[in-house]
């Protein structure tokens, strides 16, 4: 991704989750003028894990009881 950004293949990119967080200073995606990037932050407000803890629960039991999840990122498995 670096290169195709640098080459400007990729006119520009947002990222939001990387693998270390905060993203280091000196990474050099940081470094180029048509990238941004941002702390994965969107999930932060009680109201949201509140939500996502609610739905983790109900997977959990509809699991249990061996009916569909209410999401599944792979429905093959």
């Amino acid at each position: 991704m670096h290169e195709a950004l640098k080459s400007r293949k990729i006119w520009g990119e947002g990222l939001v989750v990387n693998g270390q967080e905060p993203m280091d200073a000196t990474n050099s995606l940081q470094l180029l003028p048509n990238i941004g990037v941002i702390p994965h932050i969107g999930s932060s407000k009680s109201e949201a894990r509140n939500g996502m803890a609610k739905l983790d629960a109900k997977n959990i039991v509809a699991f249990l009881n061996f009916e569909k999840l209410h999401t599944c990122a792979n429905t093959k498995v």
